[in-house]
Order: C-alpha cells, then sequence, then structure tokens
C-alpha cells in the first residue's frame, strides 16, 4: 500500500509540479486552490492517496484505470495541440 501511495504522490507532482507544497500523509488530498484537473485525475489521485491503506487502489487495478487508458498524445491530440505535428 506505501508503494501506491508513493506512486499517487508521483502523479501529484506530475500535475503540480509548479506548487510548493504537495500530498501530506495522513492527511485528506487537497488540490492547490484554482487547479482544475479532469475527472480521472482526481478519481486516481484520490484511490492512491487514500488515508487508509486497504482502502488504497492496487497496482493492477491502477494499470487498468481510465487515467492509463488513453495515452498522452492521444489527449494532447483530442485538445489540439498535437494537430499537424509529425512524430
Amino acid at each position: 500500500a506505501s508503494d501506491m501511495y508513493s506512486m499517487g504522490c508521483l502523479l501529484y507532482w506530475m500535475h503540480f509540479s509548479h506548487h510548493s507544497t504537495g500530498p501530506i500523509a495522513g492527511e485528506p488530498i487537497r488540490l492547490p486552490v484554482g487547479e482544475i484537473v479532469d475527472d480521472d485525475t482526481l478519481d486516481l489521485l484520490k484511490r492512491l492517496l487514500a488515508l487508509k491503506p486497504s482502502d488504497r487502489i492496487g497496482a493492477s487495478d491502477a494499470l487498468l484505470h481510465a487515467y492509463f487508458r488513453h495515452s498522452f498524445v492521444t489527449k494532447l491530440q483530442e485538445d489540439g495541440s498535437l494537430i499537424g505535428q509529425k512524430n
């Protein structure tokens, strides 16, 4: 369970590295004020950073989570960031 919490910390920092504070062990997850994050990211963060280790998502279930269903490239293409760029 601690590995999954660590994964949650990494995911948090991937999305909010520009903020000085991160998740604090033993406290509910708090997003930085003014941050907008998609539902899949928020859901996975909540599951990875659950207070009780027994409530945390397991590794195999995390890999099947909707957050990982679409690659980041697909998400960028959907919002137009990569349209017309060559791989």
